[in-house]
């Protein structure tokens, strides 16, 4: 899937579980909006908690980045 040049369509994300919801662009920021507001009515903590878990786990990501963009680059491996 990662090498795959076909476009994919909203129904196929949803199908595979990269999107969990299509939204219209009609509906788009009153379902925002309602989104956040559910969010919202989350404890503190497990807003803390998930933003730590987050958080903690930026710099992995960031380092594959990098070390993608320098195989891009270089032609080699990181």
């Amino acid at each position: 899937m990662l090498l795959n040049t076909d476009i994919i369509t909203a129904n196929e994300a949803k199908a595979l579980g990269l999107v969990t919801r299509i939204i219209s662009s009609e509906n788009f920021v009153s379902e925002c909006i309602l989104a956040a507001k559910k969010m919202s009515q989350n404890s503190t903590t497990v807003i803390k908690s998930t933003k730590c878990l987050t958080y903690r786990f930026q710099d992995e990501l960031d380092s594959y980045f990098n070390a993608e963009r320098k195989m891009m680059d270089t032609g080699c491996s990181p």
